[in-house]
């Protein structure tokens, strides 16, 4: 028994050992990498990180993608230091990946053409075409409410069930007056 309790320790530890330098290796990549830039270049990545989507499917931008090991971010990112470290300036950067991907690569559209028409007139359709739906529908309503009430009112009054419950209601009050 304590021969297989030695066995998977040993096992075990081995394999934290690798997992942990892979770990380290790739932060110290990132580390070496960022050395290389000055506090300017470093609020430009920021920015860039901020204004461009990651292609691998978790719908953020390249600057906060949660995988550690994202197979687009890492070589995409290493791609905007080079470009930064270059000295290419920030919309140079983007028409190059923009160039390269098209508009999905940004995270937010472009504020010109038809996307400025359709961001600014969107909103207010969706509200006018609810509202038009809601209009409909309360009117509807009243209508078939107040025709079910006058169709009451033209018939004679209450229902035959409604007569027995205000006979019965009637005879109850004269046997409760003294």
């Amino acid at each position: 028994m304590t021969r297989r309790i030695r066995t998977w320790t040993i096992f075990l530890l081995a394999f934290w050992a690798v997992y942990g330098s892979i770990l380290l290796s790739t932060n110290s990549e990132a580390a070496i990498r960022r050395e290389d830039l000055n506090p300017e270049h470093e609020k430009m990545y920021q920015k860039l990180g901020g204004e461009l989507m990651c292609q691998c499917g978790c719908l953020s931008p390249i600057g906060s993608c949660p995988h550690p090991q994202c197979g687009f971010g890492i070589p995409f990112k290493e791609d905007i230091f080079q470009k930064i470290v270059d000295g290419n300036s920030r919309q140079e950067i983007l028409d190059h990946f923009i160039q390269d991907y098209g508009l999905k690569i940004l995270a937010a559209p472009p504020k010109t053409g038809f996307n400025l028409v359709a961001g600014w007139s969107f909103p207010f359709i969706v509200i006018g075409s609810i509202g038009t739906i809601v209009v409909f529908f309360i009117r509807r309503w009243v209508s078939t409410t107040a025709e079910e009430a006058t169709k009451k009112s033209v018939s004679g009054g209450p229902t035959p069930k409604g007569d027995k419950y205000r006979s019965q209601l009637q005879k109850e009050l004269d046997e409760f007056e003294p």
